[in-house]
C-alpha cells in the first residue's frame, strides 16, 4: 500500500490505483511552484521532482541520490506527469493560502512545518485496508492495524 491509500497492489496487480487527472495536476504544480514550494509528485512507478527545487532540502537530496533511477524532472516531462498524491515542501512559505486553494480535491496532512501531503479527498490507508479486504474477501472486522 502506497500513497496514503490512494495505490494498492497486490501479488503484482493493482487493486487500487487513485491517478489524478491532468488538468488538477497542471493546476497543482502551478500553484506549487508559485508559492516556491519544492514537491514529489508520486506516480505508480516513477517520482516526479526537479533537482533544483527539492535539492534544496537534505531529505530531497537523499531521495534524488538514493532513487536516482526512479526519478523523473517535473519540468520538461509534463506529457509524462502521472500521480495519485503529492509530498511537498512548505517551510517558510504560506502554505495555508495553498490548502485553502485546493481544498476541494485534496485533504493536506501537515507534518510540522516542514512538509505536508496532498492527498485526493476520499482516500487514506483505510481506503486502501478497505481494498485489500474486499480483494480477499475478508470483513472489515477481522482486521486491525497498529
Amino acid at each position: 500500500m502506497c500513497g496514503c491509500g490512494t495505490h494498492v497492489e497486490y501479488r503484482g496487480r493493482d487493486i487500487l490505483y487513485k491517478q489524478l487527472g491532468k488538468e488538477l495536476l497542471i493546476r497543482s504544480m502551478r500553484m506549487f511552484y508559485d508559492y516556491d514550494m519544492p514537491v514529489v509528485m508520486e506516480g505508480r512507478n516513477t517520482l516526479f521532482m526537479d533537482e533544483d527545487m527539492i535539492g534544496r532540502d537534505e531529505y530531497g537530496r537523499w531521495l534524488l541520490q538514493s532513487l536516482k533511477d526512479d526519478i523523473r524532472p517535473i519540468r520538461g516531462n509534463e506529457s509524462n506527469w502521472e500521480a495519485s498524491k503529492f509530498s511537498i515542501l512548505i517551510g517558510g512559505t504560506k502554505y495555508q493560502e495553498v490548502i485553502e486553494a485546493l481544498n476541494e480535491e485534496y485533504e493536506f496532512l501537515v507534518h510540522g512545518s516542514f512538509v505536508m501531503e496532498a492527498v485526493p479527498k476520499g482516500y487514506s490507508k483505510a481506503t486502501g485496508i478497505a481494498s485489500v479486504c474486499d480483494c480477499l474477501g475478508v470483513d472489515r472486522t477481522e482486521t486491525w492495524a497498529l
